[in-house]
């Protein structure tokens, strides 16, 4: 089948062990998504319920396996119990999208699998998968081009010190976002999204995300650039051991 949902519900519901279900989790929920998939094999819970972190604010993770897909479907659902944040794939397909996160140097959905909760009963489709997603993440992510990073930083760098008022903003946020990325892949670690990305931030390099943030409000109150462009220097400084701007790199035709 492709992923698109079933325009007919039904009756039943494959076989799941509800009690495996945290409590922040309505089974009502899990019941409401299986019947729109009436082929589906297995589904995982994920992200914060399955991690026992979840608030009132936290949506649903949803994994929904189906035996082939043509695409893999992702979907928003609003629910009265709540959000849930939906996905649907085969175990073909939910492998191919774990290789590709991890040439990003990411690894959300790998982290997802390796804490998520199957509800369904117990496969060896599912198991492998588990422990395909545990070996991804204990494998690290693939290399990374620093060279390319490093040159746009340095790059946005001097726009910034050149830049109007009016422009230094845009620039900022931009330099921002590659410098979180530049650090977390400096210090070994994965490029997480939202509060994940926060959270490697603050383990791995503890108070740069407070100088970050301190330097961006500086200068969107009208200050000086300088702390925002110290914090670039010493980024690249402790990753290449100088501030050269030239760099090379052949590019395959």
């Amino acid at each position: 089948m492709n992923a698109t949902p079933s325009p007919t519900a039904t009756t039943t519901t494959p076989c799941f062990q509800w009690d495996r279900l945290p409590a922040t989790v309505p089974a009502a929920v899990v019941r409401t998504i299986a019947l729109r998939f009436p082929d589906c094999t297995e589904i995982m819970l994920g992200g914060s319920h399955a991690k026992g972190s979840a608030n009132a604010a936290s949506d649903i993770d949803l994994l929904v396996f189906v035996p082939r897909v043509d695409a893999v479907w992702r979907e928003l659902v609003e629910l009265p119990e709540g959000l849930v944040d939906l996905a649907v794939h085969d175990f073909a397909s939910v492998r191919t999208v774990l290789r590709r996160e991890q040439a990003l140097s990411m690894c959300s959905l790998a982290d997802d699998i390796a804490h998520g909760i199957f509800l369904g009963e117990d496969s060896s489709e599912g198991k492998a998968l588990l422990e395909f997603s545990r070996q991804l993440i204990a494998a690290g992510p693939a290399p990374f081009d620093f060279d390319s990073l490093r040159a746009h930083l340095l790059g946005q760098r001097a726009d910034l010190e050149r830049a109007a008022l009016h422009e230094q903003s845009a620039i900022a946020l931009g330099i921002a976002f590659k410098l979180m990325v530049f650090v977390v892949r400096m210090k070994g670690g994965w490029i997480g999204n939202g509060r994940y990305l926060a959270a490697d931030l603050e383990r791995l390099a503890p108070g740069f995300l407070g100088d970050l943030t301190r330097a961006m409000a500086t200068l969107h109150a009208g200050g000086s650039s300088g702390a925002l462009a110290g914090l670039v220097d010493a980024a690249i400084l402790e990753q290449s051991g100088h501030l050269r701007r030239a760099w090379r790199k052949r590019v395959p035709l």
